[in-house]
């Protein structure tokens, strides 16, 4: 069954306007992802939480990634239990490929 011109018209809209976001789930669906070649992360700033009276920090993270000649920086802050949970993450990752590798 088509999809008629009207609600062809629609879905095209609203690809347009996420653009960016169907063009990194496409990439996802590829068979060369991006290449993770940069993790910076710097401590931004100290926070309080007046419900529960607890300080934090917020890190200020860049994931670079390399696709090709193209890099792309990925930028957000994160807590630090985030940030603990990224690591420990990238760590496993790391931990798989070196056992997949031997």
């Amino acid at each position: 069954d088509s999809l008629g011109p009207r609600r062809a018209a629609q879905v095209a809209d609203a690809v347009r306007k996420k653009e960016e976001a169907v063009h990194f789930a496409l990439e996802a669906c590829t068979l060369n992802p991006a290449e993770l070649v940069d993790v910076h992360w710097q401590r931004s700033t100290i926070v309080a939480n007046s419900q529960n009276s607890q300080r934090g920090s917020l890190y200020s993270i860049v994931l670079t990634t390399r696709e090709g000649a193209n890099t792309r920086k990925l930028h957000f802050t994160a807590n630090v239990e985030q940030l603990s949970g990224l690591v420990a993450e990238l760590r496993r990752a790391a931990k798989q490929l070196d056992h997949e590798c031997q």
